[in-house]
Parts: structure tokens; C-alpha cells; sequence
């Protein structure tokens, strides 16, 4: 699991909510400069990498991140990279959208979807 922000907060409840799943947490706490080595480490070890982020998609640092493990742990993946992330669509201000928007709620399901691949 790698992540940062308020995300990373979201992936240590999941966590919190599944006590049977053994997994790495990496909390990004710079962007800039990148932590490539523990997240390429964690890879080689886990065969698996899940990206939480707050943001949307596009033009989001788990597309950098994404690609950076698909250039040097290929041959380590037991599974695709998968990216859970913001809706593609305008930041909501109505609490209850705003919930929909954020993709904490999608983290779970995301995770063990990657977990059973």
C-alpha cells in the first residue's frame, strides 16, 4: 500500500477493519524527492503494489509512482499495479457527494480484489 496525505490515514483503517491482511504501508511523506527505494523494496518482497491517492487520475503522482514499479520490479509482479483514486470529475462541496467523490470508500473492495488476483 502506498500513499500520502489524508489517504494514508484511509488505508490504516482498512487495515484497522481487516486484521487478517498482512501488508506493507508506505506513507509518502515527500513527493519530491520520491522514497523509490522502500516502495521498489516493498514490491520485490510483496509482489503487489495498491496506490491510494486523493487526487483524480490524471496527472495524479500514482501514475509516476505506477510507472516507476512497472520499469524496475516487473518481474516481481504477482499482479497489475492498481491505482485507487478520486472520481475523474469537479471537486463537490455537498458532503454527501463529496463522499462518493473520494475514493476511501472504493479502498477496500480494491484491495482485496488485488489480494485474490
Amino acid at each position: 500500500m502506498i500513499s500520502y496525505g489524508a489517504a494514508t490515514h484511509w488505508a490504516l483503517e482498512t487495515l484497522g477493519k481487516n486484521p487478517t491482511i498482512n501488508a506493507d504501508v508506505i506513507d509518502l511523506r515527500t513527493l519530491q524527492p520520491l522514497d523509490t527505494e522502500t516502495i521498489y523494496n516493498s514490491v520485490k518482497k510483496t509482489g503487489k503494489a495498491i496506490i491510494l491517492q486523493e487526487d483524480s487520475l490524471f496527472g495524479g503522482i500514482a501514475s509516476d509512482i505506477s510507472a516507476g514499479i512497472m520499469e524496475n520490479c516487473f518481474q516481481y509482479l504477482d499482479a497489475p499495479v492498481k491505482r485507487v483514486v478520486s472520481m475523474e470529475s469537479p471537486i463537490p462541496f455537498a458532503s454527501q457527494l463529496e463522499q462518493q467523490y473520494l475514493p476511501k470508500d472504493r479502498f477496500e473492495s480494491a484491495l482485496k480484489s488485488l489480494l485474490d488476483y
